[in-house]
């Protein structure tokens, strides 16, 4: 397991890691081969360069297709956050029996519950 906060590289694609190995194996016995064919016919060193450089390409390639990714695990707490939505509308404005309006009587409920929200004690 990952401790918190240390990252990690993961390979994301990579779900059998033998069979990966197996292939790199056998295709750096194939480029092996293959150039070692060549540089008997040709016989210039230049022929390890250009080895040497395809392999390169190659691994390039096995990496962008294995995906590589550094993961970490962080212990983040973000603050919940309340939206308080009050309707503005005619039926607001209907008085109650004491007289106040829906929106007034609405407006104080959600002033008596701010200290209830953040945690802190009220008026």
């Amino acid at each position: 397991m990952n401790p918190i906060g240390v990252g990690m590289l993961v390979f994301e694609n990579v779900r059998h890691a033998w069979l990966w190995g197996l292939l790199i194996a056998g295709g750096v016995a194939f480029l092996l081969h293959t150039y070692t064919a060549i540089f008997r016919r040709s016989e210039r060193r230049l022929t390890w360069s250009l080895m040497v450089l395809r392999g390169a390409g190659l691994l390039a390639l096995l990496l962008a297709l294995a995906k590589p990714t550094w993961t970490r695990d962080a212990a983040i707490i973000e603050p919940g956050h309340l939206g308080v939505i009050l309707d503005d509308s005619a039926s607001m404005s209907l008085r109650d029996p004491t007289g106040k309006t829906r929106y007034e009587r609405a407006r104080e409920l959600v002033q008596r519950l701010i200290p209830d929200v953040e945690g802190r004690p009220g008026p």
